[in-house]
């Protein structure tokens, strides 16, 4: 973690500053089904990207779930961002999957879900991503795979085509049964 220590001093506190990062491997298997909650930005970049529908966004968490806190009691709007160095498992993000920084918001029902509001991906390579965040939480790194519909110009020629016999076979039946008066009496 990296942080900028003016940050920590502005709390009204005169007393000592603590900061502290709390690590909890395995959480993996208890977040598994947790939803995914993207930021209107982000869902507009990838809809553009994907040229597609994304009906469902399904996601694995990467690395191991990091909380951070500190003594000063505003954590949410924080002045200077704070970087995180995420280390995981030698992934390569593929043309549909996006690695996302992501926090765990709590909800008032008791649940939560992975959010991705005041967190940025600065970088990811094969085994680490680097994550920007303005508040603190508890932080992770996910792979989101989204089921992309794509359009296939393939697909739309046979469908074309297959419509357009459809319609002249139906045209030579009615035909055939116009002109031909011994079918027309059976």
């Amino acid at each position: 973690m990296m942080l900028n220590w003016d940050v920590v001093h502005e709390s009204e506190d005169s007393g000592p500053s603590v900061v502290g990062l709390i690590s909890t491997p395995g959480m993996g298997k208890l977040l598994a089904e947790a939803p995914l909650v993207l930021e209107p930005e982000k869902q507009a970049v990838l809809h553009g990207a994907h040229k597609g529908v994304l009906p469902e966004v399904s996601s694995v968490l990467l690395s191991d779930v990091i909380s951070a806190f500190m003594s000063n009691k505003d954590t949410q709007n924080l002045s200077s961002p704070i970087t995180f160095i995420f280390s995981h498992h030698s992934v390569t993000p593929g043309p549909r999957q996006k690695v996302f920084c992501v926090f765990w918001e709590h909800s008032l029902d008791g649940y939560g879900h992975w959010s991705t509001t005041g967190c940025r991906m600065v970088t990811t390579e094969d085994t680490s991503t680097t994550c920007q965040c303005t508040h603190l939480s508890s932080f992770a790194v996910l792979m989101a795979h989204y089921d992309v519909q794509e359009k296939d110009p393939g697909l739309a020629v046979i469908t074309y085509l297959g419509l357009g016999l459809s319609l002249l076979c139906l045209l030579l039946a009615s035909l055939t049964f116009l002109l031909c008066k011994t079918i027309q009496n059976t």
